[in-house]
This record gives C-alpha cells, sequence and structure tokens, in this order.
C-alpha cells in the first residue's frame, strides 16, 4: 500500500479501489466511504479527479419524497433519531430540515 512521503495517515488509491468507486457511484458516498475504509472527503476528491459522477442518493439533493416523509414522520411525533433510522438521512441533515424552517424550492 502506497503512502505520500511526509504526509501522516494518507494513504494512496489503488486501481481496485477506483474501480469499486466506479461501481458504487449508484450508491451514497458515506456507504462508498464505509466499504473501503475512506473517509467521505476522500471519495469525493477522488471521483473528481478520475472523472467518476456519483449517482447516489446524496448529490447535493435528497429526493423531495425524502423531505416530505421526514417532515410528516415528525408531525406523527417521531424523534430526529427515530426518522433517522427509518429514511437513512444523517441525524444533522434531520436536524436541519426540522429546525431552522428549511423549505424546498418548488
Amino acid at each position: 500500500m502506497g503512502t505520500h512521503p511526509g504526509v501522516v495517515g494518507v494513504r494512496s488509491w489503488t486501481l481496485p479501489e477506483i474501480a469499486a468507486v466506479r461501481r458504487m457511484a449508484d450508491q451514497p458516498r458515506w456507504q462508498i466511504a464505509a466499504a473501503l475504509d475512506r473517509t467521505e472527503r476522500a471519495v469525493v476528491e477522488i471521483t473528481k479527479r478520475h472523472g467518476i459522477t456519483l449517482t447516489g442518493p446524496f448529490r447535493g439533493r435528497w429526493p423531495d419524497a425524502t423531505v416530505s416523509r421526514v417532515v410528516a414522520l415528525r408531525q406523527r411525533g417521531r424523534s430526529v433519531a427515530a426518522i433517522h433510522e427509518a429514511t437513512g438521512v444523517p441525524v444533522g441533515t434531520v436536524r436541519h430540515w426540522l429546525y431552522s424552517g428549511y423549505r424546498r424550492a418548488a
């Protein structure tokens, strides 16, 4: 496994890892990162460097149906943690949508 000289904790991407990113491009970037023992930031950077387009659900926007489901679950009294478990939306995103008055543009 290659490392970058003089940089602690950084390891080079291998060709099999890059191929795996290409195969998993339709999955959320956090799942790709977990599968490859990398950070989400590292996954984003390698996709930019190799021209890989991520098409998973967290590509800048969640589907409107997901946002609506989060709001509906909250209206039914579900906790932020329970909403996260039911939808897969990160806790911080759920909080942002619910507590900041977030409204998706139509």
